[in-house]
């Protein structure tokens, strides 16, 4: 996973291997399912997939990580 700034601002991108099964689907989430999400801030907007080469550039959505903290199990933060 990459974090760079580029002329479309910050954007991340996340590369795998051949045998990688989870960057298809993650392109997928990104292509069709987080349309509303990402009008309200609430997910990336996809910049450009590659299933067959397993790569993906999202912009980068700010906020705090919260694996491993209390506020992974609370409700407010999801």
């Amino acid at each position: 996973m990459l974090d760079l700034q580029s002329g479309r601002g910050r954007i991340v991108v996340k590369a795998a291997g051949a045998g990688n099964r989870h960057t298809g689907p993650e392109i997928t989430a990104y292509d069709g399912f987080t349309t509303v999400l990402d009008r309200t801030r609430r997910a990336s907007q996809l910049l450009h997939g590659d299933r067959d080469t397993n790569i993906f550039a999202i912009r980068y959505l700010e906020g705090s990580v919260v694996e491993g903290c209390d506020a992974a199990f609370t409700a407010d933060t999801h």
